[in-house]
């Protein structure tokens, strides 16, 4: 072997064959197989997110023909008495916080009002992206079906 025969090479080894974006829970969940068995797509599905927080401006959660994929925000962190003055949007959720729906969402994506929620620490938004992602580029989720992107919903 040449490749051997070269100065400082120490070892050589056969070819071992890889396969990329192989996910093995995939196939230990029989998620395809699931999918075709049943028919399920995921339109329409609403995803839960509860972490911490949601940057429901990221440009994966807009699309353009229905906005934002946002439905609401429950922001637990705040109080409602802390958006009573200035141009903030929202309201007092059902179980204390700040909840925000989907069409004061559009209107902060327009510009008229803000919305004082966000995800400091970025882990909430890639939950997010991973449940209801925005384009299908990975081929380690085959799971996910393309029309998934327009017609699901997110709720954090």
């Amino acid at each position: 072997n040449e490749l051997a025969s070269v100065q400082g090479v120490k070892r050589v080894r056969g070819e071992r064959y890889y396969r990329a974006f192989d996910d093995p829970g995939v196939i230990s969940v029989r998620s395809v197989r699931a999918r075709q068995r049943t028919g399920l797509t995921g339109e329409g599905v609403v995803v839960g997110v509860l972490d911490t927080g949601l940057d429901w401006s990221h440009p994966d959660f807009i699309t353009p023909r229905i906005g934002s994929r946002v439905l609401a925000v429950l922001d637990m962190s705040e109080s409602a008495d802390s958006i009573a003055t200035g141009n903030w949007l929202g309201r007092a959720g059902p179980y204390g916080g700040i909840a925000v729906y989907d069409d004061e969402l559009r209107d902060a994506l327009t510009g008229l009002g803000e919305i004082r929620q966000n995800d400091f620490m970025g882990h909430g938004t890639h939950v997010a992206g991973v449940a209801a992602p925005a384009e299908l580029e990975l081929p380690c989720t085959p799971n996910v079906m393309e029309h998934i992107i327009e017609s699901s919903g997110i709720v954090a």
